[in-house]
């Protein structure tokens, strides 16, 4: 199921479960008893295939243990640290309380990560028969940010979605929804051994299931919600969430971008992360950041990406916002709920967190690492080259990119101009610009950025995002006000367009790039540096939502290259590594051709022209 069609399937289903919503359920109850109903037949047919062959009873009881084998779900090990109850007695009778409240089951696990979240696990030791272990996952990010009252509404949210106090279908298809999605993507991805009896089928079921019960899981987060609220207080509840929402723009916008910077000269992970972020956390956010990033979460519609309603949707749920939604900024946590619960064992699993984060994020930093060594090649390669020859436009605005990360903005901006001189109305060339610029705290990046919208609508959003920010800070509110309802207007729109993008199928119709012969040509010489690549084709995919910006497919045919085992770069790796070095602009979308997608080299090989590179030997 294609993200288009899934958005289809939920706006449609979304309006019948408001017009029909008994009739709605009890189709979403039909179609989970056709999973167990399709695994059943086919234990049936089998069973009774091999009686008829063999007339024992002995083959049945292997069939039956073939199945039980082939039905097994395997989960990841659990990251974080496992807390018990003898350390944290006033963190668990918190828990025992509101397990008690909610008439939900008990935890066989608890867990302390390093997430700016919370969640609840159910863990089926026998696959889709059920017989749950279960997980409670407390991030401490989340516990410092946030005080006991509003850790509180939490904790209460993530029970409730276990609660027994509600409707148990409801309860029953939130898990079963996961459990279903669980089996389909194993037998994708593992290939296990049921794959031929249960492969086709569930590839198919689990996830229309897991649309078609869409309507039904957002339900369940508003009932969730109001577990938080009953237990916690409505107040406590509604500052949880927008405490969250700011701590995690924060962290998103320094704390983290800063950390993956040192990825650039660093080729092992900083030790003492999760000491510095939970340091960080006790710091204020600055009233103008946190005015800007309320301001922005409000402005965010709900979205079928996620089960999760947005806050706007959330806080009007509990009837927290007032006329105009001009909300107060959090108040300051005095003692935060770390403190509280985790007391004189905090620095402890501090440690503990740092040593398994750095272990975890070694293998992903080391590629990190190597990804900013090869653009910081690229750019010496573009300056080298243009000590000798014109770059083209797109070698140009490369430059200037790969210029403003490895040596700063001061240094990246002379070069972009020299763009824009040369073409003018280039959109990213005027939207990283306008980037730096309002960066430096310069208002002319807002008419860079305004340009940049003009040519290019999809930059609309994140444009707007940048020159609200710019403005509010400034005090300009009424000024910034205008770019906010740009947001709202057009969010639907951007985040339609933004989906279609997402994906390329052989289905969907393509036509001739378009792009002037110096830039393809200058694609091709790019491309043939790369050894792996025999053939790459471009093409542009025809997209129903604003259209006026080209959304261009590159499919890369691979060539057999005797390498290290070391040095073989995979298909993702290598199409990781082909756009992080590429000298365009362009909305691209990069995909190797191959087997698993033989229809879609096919539909691309008969577009004329659409073969831009070809290895000759």
């Amino acid at each position: 199921m294609t993200e288009e069609q899934f958005d289809a399937l939920i706006q449609s289903l979304q309006k019948y479960a408001r017009q029909n919503p008994t009739n709605y359920k009890f189709r979403v109850a039909l179609l989970a008893a056709l999973g167990y109903g399709y695994i059943f037949f086919v234990f049936v047919l089998l069973c009774g295939i091999f009686w008829i062959a063999t007339k024992t009873l002995v083959f049945s009881i292997i069939i039956a243990v073939g199945m039980a084998r082939s039905l097994s779900l395997s989960f990841p090990k659990p990251k974080g640290v496992e807390i018990s109850r003898s350390e944290l007695p006033a963190l668990f009778a918190l828990i025992d309380e509101l397990t008690t409240a909610l008439q939900a089951p008990q935890f066989h696990h608890i867990i302390l990560d390093n997430q700016l979240n919370a969640a609840v696990l159910q863990v089926p030791r026998f696959g889709f028969l059920g017989w749950y272990r279960n997980y409670l996952f407390l991030g401490l990010p989340l516990m410092q940010s946030l005080s006991p009252a509003e850790f509180r509404a939490v904790v209460a949210h993530e029970l409730g979605h276990l609660s027994g106090n509600h409707s148990r279908f409801v309860g029953w298809i939130y898990r079963l929804r996961n459990i279903w999605y669980q089996f389909g993507e194993g037998l994708q991805a593992n290939g296990q051994g049921g794959s031929i009896l249960f492969g086709g089928f569930f590839k198919w079921y689990a996830p229309f299931f897991r649309a078609y019960s869409f309507v039904l899981a957002r339900a369940h987060e508003y009932e969730a919600d109001r577990c938080a609220a009953e237990l916690a207080g409505t107040h406590n509840a509604a500052q949880a969430l927008i405490n969250l929402d700011i701590k995690s723009d924060y962290l998103r916008k320094y704390f983290w971008q800063n950390i993956f910077k040192k990825a650039i000269d660093r080729s092992s992970p900083p030790e003492a992360t999760i000491t510095n972020l939970v340091q960080q956390l006790r710091n204020e956010v600055s009233s103008e950041d946190a005015a800007v990033w309320l301001d922005l979460a409000l402005a965010e519609k709900t979205n079928n990406e996620d089960t999760h309603p947005c806050l706007f949707d959330r806080l009007s749920a509990f009837g927290y916002l007032p006329n105009g939604y001009q909300l107060p900024l959090p108040a300051s946590v005095e003692k935060t709920a770390a403190a509280h619960f985790l007391g004189e064992a905090l620095p402890n699993y501090i440690d503990r967190l740092d040593t398994e984060w750095q272990n975890e994020i070694s293998p992903i930093w080391k590629q990190l690492h190597e990804k900013a060594q090869l653009r910081s090649q690229n750019l010496q390669n573009l300056e080298n080259l243009a000590q000798t020859q014109s770059l083209t436009i797109e070698q140009q605005r490369k430059r200037a990119q790969l210029t403003a990360e490895f040596k700063g903005n001061t240094a990246a901006i002379p070069l972009y101009r020299e763009v824009l001189a040369q073409q003018p109305q280039h959109s990213i060339a005027n939207f990283e610009l306008g980037h730096l610029l309002i960066e430096e705290k310069d208002p002319v990046g807002i008419r860079h950025i305004e340009i940049a919208i003009a040519q290019d609508p999809e930059l609309l959003i994140p444009g707007s995002r940048l020159i609200f920010g710019f403005l509010k800070r400034q005090g300009k509110n009424e000024e910034a006000k205008i770019y906010l309802e740009k947001i709202e207007q057009n969010y639907y729109t951007w985040r339609q367009a933004a989906t279609e993008r997402k994906e390329v199928s052989y289905r969907d119709k393509f036509a001739h790039h378009n792009l002037p012969d110096t830039e393809a040509t200058q694609l091709a010489q790019q491309l043939a540096t790369y050894p792996q690549i025999k053939e790459a084709f471009l093409v542009q995919k025809v997209v129903t939502h604003l259209p006026e910006n080209p959304f261009y497919v590159l499919g890369i045919i691979r060539r057999y290259v005797s390498v290290k085992v070391a040095d073989y770069k995979s298909d993702t790796e290598l199409i990781d590594l082909v756009q992080n070095q590429l000298n365009f602009s362009g909305d691209v979308f990069a995909i190797v051709l191959n087997e698993y997608n033989r229809k879609l080299a096919q539909v691309l090989g008969k577009i004329k022209g659409a073969s831009i590179y070809r290895r000759s030997i």
